[in-house]
């Protein structure tokens, strides 16, 4: 597994080394109780290689109360907190991808 620091040029480098057109980067993960609540952020870049810039850079929030996910865990265990902050990653970050087609190859 690779690693980059949050920079334009790693990111860069990591997509030639690869041959991707994309990039997608999880920097910070952080997890927490918060009033008896389990809750976990992270940071997410998304780079565009024909784009040559970042198309996403955000930061996304779960707890285990809000958990919608249809997977089979525990009810407020770290793992539905996990299995529901994937999902939403990975809902908007094709989401993203999809609203960015013409940078596709």
């Amino acid at each position: 597994m690779d690693k980059c620091a949050y920079n334009l040029n790693c990111f860069k480098t990591l997509t030639q080394k690869h041959d991707v057109d994309w990039l997608v980067n999880i920097s910070k993960i952080e997890a927490k109780n918060e009033g008896g609540e389990r809750r976990l952020k992270a940071k997410v870049e998304i780079y565009s290689v024909l784009a040559k810039r970042l198309v996403k850079d955000q930061s996304y929030e779960v707890g285990t109360e809000q958990v919608k996910s249809t997977t089979d865990c525990e009810k407020g265990s770290w793992d539905c907190a996990l299995y529901e902050m994937v999902e939403v990653i990975a809902i908007d970050a094709f989401d993203r991808l999809e609203y960015y087609r013409k940078y596709w190859r």
